[in-house]
């Protein structure tokens, strides 16, 4: 005999299917903590916080092939915050590998900027891939690669 459809053992399946899936999502804690460093380093930028966005970066930072020391890397992003009152940044993915204390992340990031108005002045679609490690239990950015994929 085929049992009814009731809307109840629709949502007792959903929620039961739904709980499977997320008993995989715990995830490694060095990967959440990561991620946390991430986006709070995401939300310091968009507000301007500078000493929050530099506190992450390690002293021996190299970004762009050795290019920009961490001095480098402060003056470039506080040169963006002097031309953009408003600056956004969206991620559009992430992927996260990490191994043993170290970390690579790969991410694809629109930034926007402007001074104050409903529609950004200025943005960029950026490719950008980091390097990690964990320092005294703390995940410090201890390299970074991007380039631009076009801008408006």
């Amino acid at each position: 005999m085929a049992k009814k459809f009731t809307w109840k053992r629709c949502l007792a399946s959903l929620l039961l299917v739904t709980a499977l899936a997320c008993a995989g999502c715990a995830g490694d804690p060095d990967q959440q903590a990561l991620e946390a460093t991430i986006a709070a380093a995401q939300s310091a930028a968009e507000e301007g916080q500078m000493g929050e966005v530099m506190a992450i970066v390690a002293d021996d930072f190299a970004g762009q092939g050795g290019s920009y020391d961490r001095l480098l890397l402060r003056r470039m992003l506080l040169g963006v915050r002097l031309r953009h009152s408003d600056v956004g940044v969206s991620r559009a993915s992430t992927e996260i590998e990490v191994d043993q204390g170290f970390a690579t992340v790969k991410m694809k990031l629109l930034i926007t900027g402007g001074s104050g108005g409903v529609l950004p002045e200025a943005g960029r679609l950026m490719n950008l891939e980091t390097r990690w490690r964990v320092e005294g239990g703390e995940w410090r950015l201890t390299a970074a690669q991007w380039d631009s994929l076009g801008g408006i």
